[in-house]
């Protein structure tokens, strides 16, 4: 009689196939790969984004695996149907990074994949018994920066404070019927002594309007106003300047149609801005903090007016006369 010895399933090759396939092409992608080593309770590692000089930026998505033919006979033409446990939807809902979820091709040459919390946190999906993948999601070097969609724009590389603080300088908004700048939605966003910024819509507004009125003009806001409220934001979030869930962002602007509401504390890169700004500034009182609503026309128009002064202080001090 044969003694018995442990046993291993096709299931655990079929697994392992999967995670070998992932963290190969995670390796092609100059994307750094950990496996999850102890106690896989719905994530079975994590991959670190690298800029193009091969920097690690600290942001991080969490990667659940999934490999098999089984997988791929849910669905249609266009998607394939993932069930997971509710357990599991609740795990990767409530997760403080995005969640991956990959589902690896039979002949391991393909993975295709999407943002599980994402699409668990959606609104318009969050209801869904089944997770849609499109066939289209393939994970390729052309759509790398895609898995970190949530996470915030990555392709910008860390500008120092000095440059930080010339970018929201120069980037403006000049049309007369929608006359706006960075410095002017950053400086009367800073609340709570200097610890957080806020930002809404109608502070947006007040500031154009009070523009508009001293011009005598109307007020206009169209896409072309729009795409500079979401640079930015995508600014404040590539420059890691505050801590903030860019998947609600994405949330709101992409399936509900509105611009956010938030209030999100500064990282330690964005009060090094905050006293850069006061040090250039030489009024320590005018950058320091706003309102959650500038109601009162006389107190808006004041701080833009000082603003204007801090704005040419500042400029001095950066010694750029294109400014």
């Amino acid at each position: 009689m044969t003694e018995k010895q442990p046993k291993v399933t096709p299931e655990y090759f079929t697994e392992r196939d999967g995670v070998l396939a992932f963290a190969q092409l995670i390796n092609r992608l100059r994307f750094i790969w950990r496996e999850t080593t102890n106690a896989d309770m719905g994530v079975d590692g994590q991959v670190e984004h690298t800029d193009e000089e091969g920097q690690c930026t600290g942001r991080v998505i969490a990667i659940q695996i999934k490999a098999g033919a089984s997988y791929f006979l849910k669905g249609d033409a266009e998607f394939i149907y993932f069930y997971p446990e509710e357990k599991h939807r609740n795990y990767w809902r409530n997760f403080p990074v995005p969640v991956i979820v990959a589902l690896v091709a039979p002949d391991r040459q393909a993975v295709f994949w999407i943002d599980a919390r994402r699409y668990l946190r959606s609104p318009l999906t969050s209801s869904e018994k089944a997770i849609r993948i499109p066939r289209a999601n393939k994970l390729k070097i052309a759509t790398k920066q895609q898995l970190f969609e949530s996470y915030g724009p990555t392709e910008n590389t860390l500008l120092s404070p000095e440059q930080v603080l010339r970018e929201i300088l120069i980037r403006k908004h000049l049309a007369p019927s929608y006359k706006i700048s960075y410095l002017e939605l950053f400086s009367l966003g800073i609340i709570d002594m200097g610890t957080k910024l806020f930002f809404s819509m109608s502070v947006c507004m007040e500031i154009v309007e009070r523009h508009a009125a001293k011009l005598k003009v109307g007020v206009l806001c169209g896409s072309a106003e729009h795409q500079f409220i979401d640079g930015y934001i995508d600014f404040l979030i590539s420059q890691n300047l505050i801590y903030y869930d860019y998947s609600e962002y994405i949330m709101d602007s992409k399936e509900r149609g509105l611009q956010p509401i938030f209030i999100c504390p500064f990282t330690h890169r964005g009060r090094q801005l905050i006293d850069l700004m006061q040090k250039w500034s030489g009024d320590s009182s005018a950058i320091h903090e706003s309102f959650l609503t500038l109601a009162n026309p006389g107190e808006i128009s004041s701080r833009l007016g000082r603003m204007e002064k801090i704005a040419k202080r500042i400029q001095k001090q950066l010694g750029d006369r294109n400014i």
